[in-house]
């Protein structure tokens, strides 16, 4: 009787089982069928090489839908390299990239062809393998050669490449009202086009010194559409300078409060910023960017303490989540997806394993979120030194001082503040981080609707500063210096590079009334807004009607559901332990173990019993 119960799909002993199968699957690969492993690497290496190719003919939705499938083909490569590749990393990513395609099919059929493309590409060159896996670790094989002939439909483009570039404002249809900030990078005007206002960006082509540092914004606008993210409106170049046009922000940094008007920063107004910032890093995250600069200065705040985030120019691109519900991959790539020695931001909100060179992934952008927090709660910067090499050091230990007597929004500060990535509150679990004491008041569905809850007491206090000011750079740079509108002049349409050209749909609508020589007004780009994925379960297995013999198994899904809600297992932990496993048993628990895979640094956190096993309770749509 006792063996049968450890045997039962939902037990420890059946659950550990599972994932000794899925570790060894790659082994046996190995072991027994070289040749096929062999030519997924070198196919996947060849991909990698000829698809990762930097262009400016492609537009940014297109470089972007080209990154995603690229960085699915360097983890696979990876992982199979060091042996560690399963089937959930083939079932969860193909899966994920298909919905991808899906999504652009009626949002963008350029960008849909270049998907597909690659997406195919990906399938033929992974199939045989993942099918091996998958057989080697006794669960259901997926056909992925139905899966490629329903992929197989053609996607014609019916946006023509002159259309956009001939939208594009002209320099002469921009109005200079007032500039409101400058940087390393350029200068932003306060501006309008016809009837709209907007923030107007000029960056000097000079500035940037690789094509890959010059496209990252413009790829940013054109993949982002949340209240809590500036919205770009337009990018394209000028005869020496790269113009972005945003929407214009009557609001002022949140550093700016920080600095000159603490008595509007209390434990209410906290609140509402950093719930609103967990909901805008959470939704970035989502589509695949890591911002990588969040501090103070890049936050915006309304005077109903609406947040919104800004400066997209070091944001850098990795594997999003567009498959509804919770992926391994993505809770894995959360800690370590990046390798590359890379370092851009703020060094004050730069995490520990950036200044020590370690894998990161989007995990630092919840650290800075900690230092913003930190600030927040007690107006100073947690780490600080008389230079830079004492500054490191100190971030490096990863030590805080924190004021005496613990608050519920210090508490959380100590959970973003953490030196080891895999124990910080991130975006592979943002329930931890939504459930929180401290936001126990804190109306989510609203934090991330358009207009927030009015805070009177933020509202009433301001005294009109909320309005961007052109003071703000005369201590920094002196407005002379700065390049403006009258020193650029239009490019031809067909000098316009693909890449750093992009136009909203409102704001495409607006200049279509223009150039016809009606008036445009803001109203006209009114557009809705997208959400993040409120799915905290383990996602559907995009391809489970494909599944082959899947009416086989003796064991029916509903009893593995009531193991699984067995509140003695809830809390268990997957560990790694052999046992025997009964074939049929693992195959009726193809999706029971989603389990994230150890890195090179440290063991990730285990998924609970019952989170590992939420696939196991559902069917494909």
């Amino acid at each position: 009787m006792d063996e049968e119960r450890d045997q039962a799909p939902g037990s420890a002993q059946y659950t550990r089982a599972i994932k000794q199968s899925m570790r060894q699957a790659i082994i046996i690969a190995y072991d027994n069928y070289p040749d096929v492993v062999h030519s997924a690497q070198v196919c996947l290496e060849s991909f990698i090489k000829t698809e990762r190719v930097l262009t400016t003919n492609r537009y940014p939705r297109e470089h972007y839908v080209q990154e995603q499938h690229c960085l699915v083909a360097i983890d696979y490569a990876d992982r199979i390299a060091k042996k560690r590749f399963n089937f959930l990393d083939a079932r969860e990513d193909l899966g994920n990239l298909a919905v991808l395609y899906e999504e652009f099919v009626s949002r963008d059929p350029r960008a849909a062809v270049t998907s597909l493309r690659l997406f195919r590409a990906l399938v033929q060159i992974i199939s045989e393998l993942a099918s091996l896996i998958e057989n080697q670790t006794r669960v259901q094989i997926t056909n992925w050669q139905s899966v490629l002939e329903f992929y197989a439909i053609p996607v014609t483009s019916s946006v023509k490449t002159e259309d956009i570039a001939n939208l594009l404002p002209r320099v002469s249809q921009i109005t200079e009202i007032k500039v409101l900030g400058a940087g390393g990078f350029g200068a932003i005007y306060h501006v309008r086009v016809g009837n709209i206002n907007l923030s107007g960006k000029l960056v000097p082509t000079a500035k940037f010194k690789t094509t890959k540092q010059a496209c990252a914004e413009k790829v940013v606008g054109s993949m982002v559409n949340s209240p809590l993210l500036v919205r770009y409106h337009a990018c394209y170049q000028t005869s020496h300078a790269y113009v972005t046009l945003m929407e214009y922000i009557r609001g002022v940094d949140l550093q700016r409060i920080i600095q000159g008007r603490t008595n509007f920063l209390n434990d209410d107004v906290n609140k509402i910023i950093l719930a609103q910032l967990g909901l805008a890093l959470q939704y970035l995250h989502y589509r695949g960017f890591i911002h990588r600069d969040i501090k103070p200065s890049n936050v915006m705040i309304h005077p109903t303490c609406r947040v919104q985030l800004i400066d997209f120019d070091t944001c850098k691109i990795c594997v999003g989540r567009f498959l509804s519900g919770n992926q391994n991959s993505f809770i894995r790539r959360t800690f370590v997806e990046f390798n590359d020695g890379e370092s851009a931001g703020t060094l004050y909100f730069l995490p520990p394993e950036i200044l020590r060179r370690k894998p990161y992934g989007r995990a630092m952008d919840w650290w800075a979120l900690g230092v913003t927090s930190y600030q927040l709660c007690s107006g100073k910067l947690p780490f600080r030194g008389y230079n830079e090499k004492i500054l490191k050091e100190r971030i490096k230990k990863g030590h805080v001082k924190y004021v005496s007597g613990a608050t519920l929004h210090q508490e959380l500060t100590k959970k973003l503040l953490v030196k080891f990535p895999t124990q910080r509150i991130t975006s592979a679990r943002f329930e931890d981080y939504k459930n929180h004491a401290w936001f126990g008041s804190v109306d989510w569905h609203r934090m991330g609707c358009i207009d927030p809850a009015p805070l009177s007491c933020f509202f009433n206090a301001h005294d009109g500063t909320f309005s961007p000011k052109a003071d703000m750079v005369a201590h920094k740079v002196k407005a002379k210096k700065l390049l403006n509108f009258s020193q650029v002049y239009d490019l031809p349409a067909h000098e316009q590079e693909p890449l750093f050209t992009l136009l909203s749909r409102g704001f495409e609508y607006s200049m279509r009334k223009l150039h016809s020589g009606e008036m445009a007004s803001e109203s006209d780009m009114t557009e809705p807004f997208e959400s993040a994925d409120t799915n905290v379960k383990f996602s559907k297995y995009k391809f489970n009607s494909y599944l082959i013999g899947k009416n086989k198994s003796k064991i029916k899904q509903e009893s593995i559901s009531d193991t699984l809600n067995n509140d003695a297992f809830e809390q268990e932990v997957i560990t790694e332990q052999q046992c025997s496993l009964d074939e049929e048993s693992v195959k009726e628990a193809e999706q029971a173990a989603p389990i994230a895979a150890s890195t090179d640094e440290d063991d990730l956190p285990q998924a609970t019993l019952h989170q590992a096993a939420q696939l196991a309770n559902t069917k494909a749509d």
